[in-house]
């Protein structure tokens, strides 16, 4: 998928592991901008390329930026920052946070996906 490199080609340092972070990060943002849009027909794939633009386009500036201040994510705070987003997919059930750091944030199940199980299961179900 060739359509837009802007946050595929990051220029982060390698030993800041921003590179792979924003990798995994750019591909749950693709996977569900896509997701929200199916069937996909061109129209609604170019609607979810635009969505995925919009929600990473940010995040890969702040990556190329502080690659290039690395010196700042050699300080806690630095690294706190970059590790404080924790996207998941969102037409699955949600991963509860079992790690040590404890301020990040993530994204909101799919009002679709949270529709789809609704539905499925007849009640609310805990995401």
């Amino acid at each position: 998928m060739t359509r837009d490199m802007r946050t595929a080609c990051h220029k982060c340092l390698p030993f800041g592991g921003q590179g792979a972070t924003m990798a995994i990060q750019s591909a749950v943002a693709l996977t569900n901008a896509i997701y929200e849009e199916l069937p996909t027909s061109q129209t609604e794939l170019d609607r979810a390329f635009k969505r995925y633009i919009e929600e990473r386009k940010h995040a890969g500036q702040a990556a190329v930026f502080a690659s290039s201040t690395s010196g700042a994510l050699m300080h806690r705070q630095g690294l706190e920052v970059a590790n404080s987003y924790r996207p998941q997919m969102v037409f699955l059930p949600h991963v509860p946070f079992r790690g040590t750091f404890c301020r990040t944030k993530t994204n909101s199940p799919s009002p679709r996906f949270v529709k789809e199980m609704y539905e499925k299961v007849g009640k609310v179900v805990a995401l």
